[in-house]
């Protein structure tokens, strides 16, 4: 479960900044639409207006309403938020700067000359952040949640109930085969490699699908024939290592 919920930290974090790197790629567009069909004019504040937050009613935001007027008597409005109700005030009758778009009503607070177009740069930084993002999803649905189902199925064949199961009078002696241990690899992780008989008793050797150790995997190498359990198209793994019994599904 510690390995899971880490996934899920892992996998939600870097899903957020990848829709961040995302948005900020989309958001050339609109600066682009923007660049192409806004227009610079300037707004005068007409009012202000207080809104109360929802839960604290004596937290109060003091909003102004700034208001342009095309020559086609089109109205334009824009708010901007001050730190007082005086502050909010002293801004009626003074005007600040706005871009319209002629095509709408739509509005924004934005200096034409800043915005910028980086269409190529943001492309490639979200494909590069969507790497990560699609390998903590690997790691969180195959290597968390389907390897968790498939270690719960295979922990049932054997009969377990607590985590002494290999005392556990309901554990079934019949499940278990002997595997060879073929060929071992190290690298951030082991991966142990058997060759043994299937549920049809067919011959089959095959990675173990689990994350392993150095230590586990030297033990396991040192053993060469070791306890498993066959499980449809894969098995587990049954071994105590010292006075600890483990069991370590592949």
């Amino acid at each position: 479960m510690g390995v899971n919920l880490a996934f899920i930290l892992i996998f939600i974090a870097l899903g957020i900044t990848c829709a961040i790197m995302w948005g900020m790629y989309q958001a050339n567009y609109t600066n682009e639409y923007w660049i192409k069909n806004g227009i610079e004019v300037e707004a005068e504040c007409e009012s202000y207006f207080i809104r109360y937050d929802e839960n604290d009613k004596h937290l109060a935001r003091f909003w102004c309403r700034y208001k342009y007027v095309d020559s086609d008597g089109k109205e334009y409005y824009a708010y901007g938020q001050c730190s007082s109700e005086q502050a909010a005030l002293n801004q009626i009758g003074k005007k600040i700067p706005i871009v319209i778009d002629p095509n709408s009503t739509k509005t924004r607070r934005v200096d034409l000359k800043n915005l910028s177009l980086n269409y190529e740069r943001d492309y490639i930084l979200a494909i590069i952040f969507c790497i990560p993002a699609s390998i903590a999803f690997y790691l969180l649905i195959y290597r968390g949640i389907y390897r968790s189902a498939m270690n719960y199925k295979i922990r049932k064949k054997v009969g377990e109930k607590d985590n002494d199961f290999l005392s556990n009078t309901n554990f079934n002696p019949e499940a278990v085969k002997i595997g060879e241990v073929t060929k071992i690899c190290n690298w951030i992780v082991s991966y142990v490699k058997v060759r043994y008989q299937d549920e049809k008793n067919e011959t089959q050797e095959k990675w173990a699908r689990a994350w392993f150790t150095r230590r586990e995997a030297k033990f396991l190498k040192q053993k060469k024939y070791i306890n498993i359990v066959p499980y449809k198209k894969t098995y587990g793994i049954l071994e105590e290592m010292s006075s600890k019994r483990s069991n370590y599904d592949a």
